[in-house]
């Protein structure tokens, strides 16, 4: 039983993946692409593959920050932005006009989410392109749109659940809520710590004082 579930094994991996979120980040991925493939193939999957699974995966690869309400939203909204691509790729299928206008919408779109947000502005202007580009090029065109926006909106549920599904075990990067308090302790007086009680040691405030004006010192 042993040998069947290496459970010393797992363990390992549980803590590697929480010092390396790149790992977490691929099996998320991986999970995330892996799915709709399997439910496609097996026909139990009545949505455009494609659009499930590269909506899902774009939207799990992200290594969201922060406070939990502005990571959900944020995933909501890229789940949202891609939706939308997606239609407008579809809607535009079917006149060039149509087609390079939509091309040009999305290029500007892009370059205002890289410019509000450098963290996930890229990989989302990247990856809302590409979703659009494919969606410019199916075959049924304009009549499928909302088809394929539901195919859309599911993979981006979908890789949303992903995301949450973690955060009550495991949180990545938790916010950095006390380091105003431990800042504040470094400016609390110490007692007994005053002029002739020191003993020849520096006081806790004053290591921490040094500690923070040490950037200041280099960039004299």
């Amino acid at each position: 039983m042993t040998a069947i579930l290496p459970w010393h094994r797992l363990g390992r991996l549980a803590d590697h993946e929480s010092l390396q979120p790149d790992l977490g980040r691929a099996i998320r991925a991986t999970i995330a692409f892996m799915v709709p493939l399997l439910l496609a193939a097996a026909g139990w999957l009545p949505w455009e593959m494609t659009f499930v699974a590269l909506t899902a995966q774009n939207i799990a690869m992200v290594d969201v920050r922060g406070p939990y309400a502005l990571r959900f939203g944020l995933l909501l909204a890229m789940a949202a932005i891609l939706t939308g691509a997606v239609g407008l790729g579809a809607l535009a299928s079917t006149h060039l006009l149509a087609a390079a206008v939509g091309m040009g919408f999305m290029a500007v779109c892009g370059g205002l989410w890289r410019h509000l947000n450098s963290d996930y502005g890229p990989s989302m202007a990247i990856s809302s392109i590409l979703v659009f580009l494919l969606a410019l090029n199916t075959p049924a065109g304009a009549p499928a749109a909302g088809h394929h926006m539901v195919a859309a909106l599911a993979g981006g549920a979908w890789g949303v659940i992903l995301q949450v599904v973690n955060w009550p075990f495991r949180p990545q990067h938790p916010p950095a809520a006390g380091r105003g308090g431990q800042l504040a302790r470094c400016r609390r007086p110490v007692r007994g710590h005053g002029p002739g009680r020191t003993g020849g040691q520096r006081p806790p405030g004053a290591k921490c004082r040094r500690t923070r004006s040490r950037p200041a010192d280099h960039a004299r």
